[in-house]
């Protein structure tokens, strides 16, 4: 359920899917509501996915637009039947929807009917909800929640519902044919009155057939899109992944236009300028042009002599310190009074805040209205105010050198925002409504530095001090995970000892609660290493920087999405014990990753004949692979896990 009008939208591309030739679904079932088969009830394992849990036997979407004296109604009908496979997948039998209660919206969830069966003593036998077990209770002030629960759920049940959700809000739900359990049999059909033009987008990477019809009904035509597809398989979650949804089979409709041919025409296609315009006329806009809260105190910093980039993190340091950040996310600044006298407020009201103080400043100040990675790319053709989230700043102080800024969070920087902000679109807005195209990906370099220094004895016990230092994005990673923490022992327990093997002691860390573009952590550390006979075998691979378990499956049916682009620099250098002597040194090794921009080097060298020293070199400088590049990245990281295992081999002197 979406509770917002379609504002606006694409404009006219109308995306024909080309029918495609598929096989009819591997379980033969009858879709008809009831008829449910011994066979589907015996069934035990999915064959082409023996993991599942549960299964879609089958899943229908019926979307229909009805004339009544009122307008336009939007009638979505909902039916599934569901297979239980495991223990797991019993959560299967229970169900939430949401609808709005405002009277405009006329929103309303009806029909629902939940029946279970079972196969018991050889015949199937049929569980259906009883009423008492839908639940309806205020959500919000606005939206109603609708709970209900299958019963008599068992391993081997099947599960059949159905359910109708009305609405005169204009606007068509995306339509899903994937999910995190495979499907055997989907359908769809939506049927729109020839009043209304609609625009179709298709996503996923699995077939679905289309085809069209055209009917007469009363005295109007209606065209319906009709879609099928089979044997869908399960996507879901995976590491490295910011929004599954964006990848899953699926359709989206777009309003594009109203018209009664003679008597009236609505154009509902714009394009961003319109969008632009609207933000100006915004809270948005109006925030950043308004007297700063804060006007002694801005006047004072804007005196003093600091330079730019220290006047704009003072005034950012003020307002953070008058208004917390309650952690949400909003699209429009509130009341910058109330936020003020509560001294709490979304990151939009922060930035509204922050932006005025820098004007007071002055600075120039702009927003910038961003989509974030976890609700997927922003579609250039897909015009629409709710494709942005929330917006972050511009700043360019009298010297001429430009910052982004997002004032909310603490562990942040100029430069330096939350890898879910860092998109290729974001779009800039000047306070008079010119609007552009901005890349946040690039505006700061991420570097680790680490250091060692060991020591090894002669029953190979090694001690040593590390010294890390992380820049940017990579000290805002770390500032994340060390307040996370409950407490410093805590932190180096999972993020050092757990992670690297060692044990720690005396741990300082400096800048984890600053705002700074840095992180700096030293402590002493003691591990041992591997004796056998008259040889000692020494990983100087201290810190393993890439988990070999991050891509474990074969295949993969999503792309990769990094975090950012980094480079790490780390030296080791060890005293050989006394009475040993370096066997063989490994010789350097370069190597370079096909399917995504990264590449690795490593370096050892004997100083001295006691000294022996070791330099790697690690480079990424890719967002995204693409499906097809899942094999070649899996291949790298077990190429860097296979290169951590590099061992020095040491030997006893002869006496």
């Amino acid at each position: 359920m979406k509770q917002n009008v379609f504002l606006v939208v694409v404009c006219a591309i109308l995306m024909a899917l080309a029918p495609g030739t598929l096989f009819a679904q591997s379980i033969k079932i009858d879709k008809k509501y009831g008829n449910v088969s011994k066979a589907e009830l015996e069934m035990t394992v999915y064959p082409l996915d023996t993991s599942a849990v549960a299964l879609y036997l089958y899943k229908e979407v019926n979307y229909s637009v009805e004339i009544d004296p009122g307008g336009f109604a939007f009638i979505k009908k909902e039916r599934e039947r569901v297979k239980i496979l495991k223990e797991a997948g019993k959560e299967y039998g229970d169900y939430e929807e949401f609808y709005s209660t405002e009277s405009t919206a006329g929103e309303s969830i009806s029909g629902i009917k939940v029946t279970t069966y079972n196969l018991e003593n050889g015949s199937v036998v049929a569980t259906k909800m009883s009423k008492d077990y839908v639940f309806r209770e205020d959500y919000t002030d606005a939206v109603k929640r609708v709970a209900f629960s299958a019963q008599n759920v068992k391993v081997g049940s099947v599960i059949e519902t159905e359910y109708t959700y009305r609405t005169r809000l204009w606007n068509i739900d995306d339509i899903f044919f994937q999910f995190s359990i495979p499907v055997n049999w989907a359908t769809a059909e939506v049927a729109v009155p020839e009043y209304l033009k609609v625009n179709r987008i298709s996503r996923g990477f699995e077939n679905l057939e289309h085809k069209m019809e055209e009917r007469v009904l009363m005295n109007y035509r209606v065209f319906a899109d009709k879609f099928a597809c089979y044997d869908i398989p399960a996507i879901r979650d995976e590491k490295f992944l910011y929004d599954i949804d964006q990848y899953r089979l699926s359709v989206l409709y777009q309003i594009r236009s109203f018209e009664i041919p003679g008597i009236y025409y609505k154009d509902y296609t714009a394009d961003w300028q319109n969008v632009d315009q609207m933000i100006v006329e915004s809270n948005i806009v109006r925030g950043i042009k308004a007297t700063t809260r804060f006007k002694d105190e801005v006047a004072g910093i804007a005196a003093s002599d600091r330079t730019d980039e220290e006047k704009i993190v003072a005034i950012r340091n003020l307002v953070a310190s008058r208004v917390t950040w309650d952690k949400k996310n909003r699209l429009v600044p509130g009341n910058a009074a109330e936020v003020v006298k509560n001294g709490s407020g979304s990151r939009a009201d922060l930035n509204a805040l922050t932006g005025s103080a820098l004007r007071a400043a002055g600075f120039d100040v702009k927003p910038v209205m961003v989509r974030m990675r976890s609700n997927g790319n922003l579609v250039p053709f897909h015009v629409s105010l709710d494709a942005y989230d929330t917006f972050i700043l511009q700043v360019t102080g009298p010297g001429g050198q430009t910052y982004y800024l997002d004032a909310a969070p603490s562990d942040g920087y100029l430069n330096v925002l939350s890898d879910n902000f860092l998109v290729e679109k974001a779009r800039l807005l000047s306070l008079d409504g010119q609007g552009s195209w901005v890349d946040l990906r690039h505006l700061c370099k991420n570097i680790y530095l680490a250091s060692a220094t060991v020591r090894v004895d002669a029953e190979g016990l090694m001690t040593g001090e590390i010294s890390e230092k992380m820049f940017n994005n990579l000290s805002q990673t770390v500032k994340r995970a060390y307040g996370k923490a409950s407490d410093q022992e805590e932190f180096v327990d999972e993020n050092i000892e757990k992670d690297h093997n060692l044990t720690v002691d005396r741990f300082t860390i400096s800048g984890s609660d600053e705002y700074t573009p840095q992180v700096q952590m030293a402590y002493s550390f003691e591990k041992q290493q591997e004796v056998a006979g008259d040889m000692m075998y020494v990983n100087l691979f201290l810190l393993n920087f890439h988990d070999p378990s991050t891509f474990k499956e074969e295949v993969r049916r999503v792309p990769v999405d990094f975090m950012y682009p980094y480079r790490i620099n780390y030296t080791v250098n060890m005293i050989i014990p006394e009475g040993y002597e370096l066997e063989e040194l490994p010789k350097p090794a370069a190597y370079k990753a096909q399917g995504i921009k990264s590449q690795a080097f490593v370096q050892f060298r004997q100083a001295d004949v006691n000294v022996v020293s070791m330099s790697f070199s690690f480079v990424l400088d890719s967002y995204f692979a693409p499906t097809e590049a899942y094999k070649d990245v899996r291949a790298w990281y077990e190429m860097l896990t296979s290169m951590y295992n590099t061992t020095l081999v040491l030997k006893k002197k002869a006496v």
